[in-house]
């Protein structure tokens, strides 16, 4: 993200400021977090050109929650064999652990980055990182296990919002010291706001076509 932010600025100090990414290749594809990062690379504004990056985008990120992180020894993971990564006692296998925490750490770690232009106010994460294991399990589809991963939903929104160290990639309480419910609530008020001044926008244009186009 920080890289497409660069290089957008050149391209901007090559051929003015009305230069975008977007005018300089065929086709923009990603997926996952690159998929966002595509579509806001294109996204138009009102003259149908594309927007310049970060000026007006927000970003809520909702995770699905993890387990609190296992931790292993480098020490003596390096002498580990196949069957070491396979299996450790208690039934874990660090290779799967691995792969799968890699994966959610790389999510966050994507989505955080941003360019510097942009406010902590345009992005919103809110990750449950220490999900107790039965709640996690994906094939538990019991009722109490639903009525308990809905407790643990309300219990998160009454939670501290966190914001990922990106050195020690461990979520820290943010320091604007509000809960994850009342992030929503400003989140909710902005978009609010923006669906109104469409709404009053597309009514002025619609009132006066020549001056829209």
């Amino acid at each position: 993200m920080e890289s497409s932010s660069q290089f957008s600025a050149l391209t901007e100090k090559l051929d003015g400021e009305n230069a975008r990414l977007a005018d300089y290749f065929d086709v923009i594809a990603g997926t996952s977090t690159g998929g966002l990062v595509t579509a806001m690379l294109t996204a138009p504004d009102e003259n149908k050109r594309p927007s310049k990056q970060g000026d007006r985008f927000l970003l809520v990120s909702l995770g699905t929650g993890s387990s609190e992180k296992s931790h292993y020894d480098a020490d003596q993971a390096k002498f580990w064999g196949i069957l070491g990564w396979l299996m450790q006692p208690n039934f874990k296998c660090p290779l799967l652990d691995v792969l799968g925490e890699a994966s959610s750490d790389m999510v966050d770690c994507h989505i955080s980055t941003f360019p510097s232009s942009w406010s902590d106010d345009n992005y919103l994460r809110i990750q449950d990182d220490k999900l107790d294991a039965k709640l996690n399990c994906m094939d538990n589809a019991t009722k109490e296990n639903l009525r308990d991963l809905k407790k643990a939903g309300e219990a998160l929104l009454k939670k501290r919002a966190t914001k990922l160290n990106l050195d020690t990639g461990i979520h820290e309480p943010d320091e604007h010291n509000i809960t994850n419910e009342e992030a929503l609530r400003r989140v909710a008020e902005r978009l609010s706001q923006e669906r109104k001044e469409r709404a009053i926008r597309s009514s002025a244009a619609q009132a006066n076509p020549a001056s829209a186009s």
